[in-house]
């Protein structure tokens, strides 16, 4: 990560599992991660500060899918989103 993007990698899931119903709002997330060291701002949403309402729909929707939200967002970013330990 020496200019301080997240690194990402591509996998394979079967289409009707709750991930792959979920994997446009994976992408959407993850696209809308924080540049490592920078975590305040979107580094598609200039305008807004992270997590951004486009991070947040994607994330609902995952959430919606049954696939929990905390294990494909970096822990860097975990006391963020959920203030107390626990509450994912």
């Amino acid at each position: 990560m020496s200019d301080g993007k997240r690194d990402t990698l591509a996998t394979i899931v079967a289409e009707d599992s709750a991930l792959g119903q979920a994997a446009s709002a994976v992408d959407q997330l993850s696209a809308h991660l924080p540049v490592a060291g920078q975590p305040a701002a979107c580094p598609l949403c200039r305008a807004d500060p992270w997590p951004c309402p486009r991070f947040m729909d994607a994330a609902a929707r995952i959430h919606a899918a049954g696939v929990g939200l905390h294990e494909l967002i970096p822990a860097d970013l975990h006391p963020m989103l959920w203030s107390e330990p626990g509450q994912r």
